[in-house]
């Protein structure tokens, strides 16, 4: 009886381990050498990693680090599922507080993600979402709402990138690469490459790692794309995700550089680099007509105004500036409308608040801009025949 007994159980643990051989997949040392070759193709740069290394031995110290992520909707998490807990924003900053920090808890995240906004917002709503909280590291990414064409986006991309470098805190500034796949793959990774190779940043590039895999087939456009084309789902998070944390070992297996110091040449422009914000220095708003104080925040806009339907007295500002930058919410609702912006009286731009395809998004325009600072008295007032719609501001800077 005991012989049969330890027949059956040698007999039991051989079928064991045949089952757990069996279930190892016959492509798990494929998927390696291409999860290998995507790790080194995300690699654009270490850049210079003093910055980074200081907020490493904060937070080996038990120091707070607070690590923030400003971009578009691929930041934010949209199509992760759950959100919250599958961006690859999420994912990254854990990971580094379970790796890097003696003290998980002191490692702050802030995601400042808003879906469909290029850095011409970025830069706009950066005091209030970024700066204000000391970061220690900052990832940009806006390489997918960012049209590669249009010049005023590569000043403000790279306006924002020296902003964040010079800002108090003086965090490390990590660029991030997204693209697109709707027709044809797109991305503005080349200009904002430049950038990042002028202020020796590090960069991550999704593009360099998944592109050629998917056009090749040795990817599949689900591997890291939802169905929209555009972003990622939860696998694909998890891929960005890895990218940095490979990024991460990188980083700190480099020879640690001795000083950072922030060029003052420029690839395109800093003209936007300085900009302050009417909702933080509100001695500069004079009146605001019939724009009431809004009643809830608007994604991270926590001081915003809307239009009221009844009178159509003008905002009013008075600012000593050379450009101006209006964030806004759009709605494709007809009670919604548009409102010119007027410079020492001269009408200079309209603001769209109504779009047949809007939905309820955030927004960004250059209302104005000049050569030369001076003192100006600046308008925004309901177009005609929109005087009893409503529109709501966000935000105003201001260079």
């Amino acid at each position: 009886m005991k012989d049969d007994i330890k027949s059956t159980i040698l007999w039991l643990s051989a079928a064991v381990l045949f089952c757990s051989c069996a279930a190892v997949p016959k492509m798990d040392s494929r998927k390696t050498v291409l999860q290998e070759e995507l790790m080194e193709k995300s690699l654009v740069s270490v850049g210079n990693n003093y910055r980074f290394m200081k907020a490493v031995r904060k937070a080996g110290n038990g120091e707070q680090v607070t690590i923030a992520y400003l971009g578009g909707s691929i930041t934010e998490g949209a199509l992760a599922q759950p959100q919250a807990e599958n961006c690859y924003a999420y994912l990254s900053y854990r990971y580094f507080a379970e790796n890097y920090a003696k003290d998980k808890t002191k490692i702050q995240y802030i995601n400042a993600g808003i879906s469909g906004t290029p850095s011409m917002l970025g830069i706009e709503r950066c005091n209030n979402d970024i700066l204000s909280a000391n970061p220690d590291i900052v990832f940009v990414e806006f390489a997918v709402n960012d049209d590669a064409r249009i010049s005023d986006l590569h000043d403000t991309y790279e306006s924002l990138v020296r902003k964040l470098l010079n800002s108090p805190s003086r965090p490390a500034v990590i660029l991030v690469f997204t693209l697109g796949h709707t027709g044809g793959f797109w991305s503005a990774q080349d200009i904002q490459e430049q950038i990042g190779k002028q202020y020796d940043l590090g960069m991550i590039s999704v593009r360099d790692a998944i592109q050629e895999k998917i056009t090749t087939g040795k990817m599949r456009n689900e591997d890291y794309f939802s169905g929209d084309g555009i972003h990622p789902d939860n696998d694909g998070h998890k891929l960005i995700a890895s990218f940095i944390e490979n990024y991460f070992k990188a980083a700190t297996a480099k020879i640690p550089d001795t000083s950072f110091a922030v060029p003052d040449t420029v690839v395109f422009s800093k003209a936007y680099e300085n900009i302050q914000n009417a909702e933080i220095n509100k001695a500069v708003i004079r009146s605001t007509g019939s724009f009431l104080p809004a009643e809830k925040p608007v994604w991270t806009y926590k001081n915003n105004w809307t239009h009221s339907t009844s009178g159509n007295e003008p905002f009013v500002l008075e600012l000593t500036c050379s450009r101006i930058i209006i964030a806004f919410q759009q709605k494709k609702e007809t009670t919604y409308g548009n409102a010119n912006v007027f410079v020492d009286g001269a009408k200079v731009s309209t603001i769209e608040g109504y779009s047949p395809t809007a939905w309820d998004n955030c927004a960004a325009m250059i209302a104005w801009k000049s050569d030369t600072a001076a003192p100006h008295k600046v308008e925004i007032k309901m177009a005609a025949g929109d005087e009893k719609k409503e529109l709501t501001i966000l935000g105003i800077g201001y260079m």
